[in-house]
């Protein structure tokens, strides 16, 4: 009895796997032979639970704090709905492909929903009702991964170097306040220098016009 329920086991998630992936699974009077009572309920349950990837377009008016906030309320409709979210992406204000309601740029969000048809359809009704969201797409996909999308990569690395540029810049008005700084400094010094030697010249008195005449007349008394 345990062979037959492992074979059967493994019939059912076979005839899951033919269901998720959308093709034709034909089953013949095999699937009777070992007693295998094919969970038919489990099976199109595990059907319905496919992933969703849902990208949606902002208002760019919107602020990006805001953008966060809207998502944040599309989530927790998924979440009301018995689905959840696997994967949250935010890309950032983009140029639009054309202009949509007058606008060139926009904020670009994505979800991934994973859970029955009624977790999708509350994001999509969702989206629709709001205002604010000016276009959304959404695709099944066939199978889930943890690596960011290639245009969250891609602003990633646009991100890394405009930070990595605006630490070299920092760096550099730093080195150039040093230069200065240490330049200020030796003008500082030569010039204290400067009056130091200065100060330590003896002074040397002009005479009067009256010390003049007055050393002029004890010359000529004495001669």
């Amino acid at each position: 009895m345990r062979s037959e329920s492992r074979a059967c086991k493994e019939r059912n998630r076979s005839y899951t796997a033919a269901l998720i992936a959308g093709e034709d699974a034909i089953f013949t009077a095999n699937n009777t032979r070992f007693g295998c009572a094919l969970n038919l309920g489990q099976i199109y349950r595990e059907r319905r639970r496919l992933y969703y990837e849902t990208v949606f377009i902002v208002n760019p008016d919107v602020s990006k704090e805001n953008t966060e906030t809207l998502t944040d309320a599309l989530v927790k409709r998924v979440e009301k709905a018995s689905g959840r979210i696997v994967k949250r992406e935010y890309w950032g204000s983009r140029p639009l492909a054309y202009q949509i309601a007058k606008r060139k740029r926009g904020h670009y969000a994505l979800l991934v929903t994973d859970g029955e048809t009624t977790a999708i359809q509350a994001l999509e009704e969702g989206l629709r009702l709001e205002e604010r969201v000016l276009r959304f797409l959404t695709t099944r996909l066939q199978e889930l991964s943890d690596e960011p999308s290639p245009l969250l990569r891609r602003q990633m690395k646009s991100d890394e170097a405009t930070r990595n540029a605006n630490e070299a810049a920092k760096d550099k008005s730093i080195e150039e306040k040093k230069e200065v700084s240490a330049t200020t400094e030796t003008e500082s010094k030569e010039k204290a220098a400067e009056d130091t030697s200065k100060s330590a010249m003896p002074v040397v008195e002009k005479e009067t016009p009256e010390q003049s005449k007055s050393t002029e007349a004890g010359g000529n008394a004495a001669t």
